[in-house]
């Protein structure tokens, strides 16, 4: 009687993880990546943030840093320090 109730036990546990599994999947489902809108005018899009880091044309004397440095300068910095040069 032994072998029954031992596949019986593997049988249900199989079961279980298969039902948690299904169960994290649907309740962790991702939602539309489609933006609703615009950038807002405080935020920067993605072709403006290409542009000021891939050129050095780029005027980027609107941006205000903020107390520790703005991204975008903070990344331009990367940059110039990756290439051999120095920050502002």
């Amino acid at each position: 009687m032994k072998p029954i109730f031992s596949r019986m036990r593997s049988v249900a546990i199989v079961g279980a993880s298969i039902a948690i599994l299904v169960a994290a999947f649907r309740l962790t489902e991702a939602g539309s990546l489609t933006p609703t809108a615009a950038p807002a005018g405080t935020m920067t899009s993605l072709n403006a943030l290409y542009a000021s880091l891939a050129s050095d044309s780029f005027d980027a004397s609107a941006i205000v840093a903020s107390r520790s440095g703005g991204a975008l300068q903070i990344s331009k910095c990367i940059i110039a320090r990756a290439t051999g040069g120095s920050c502002p």
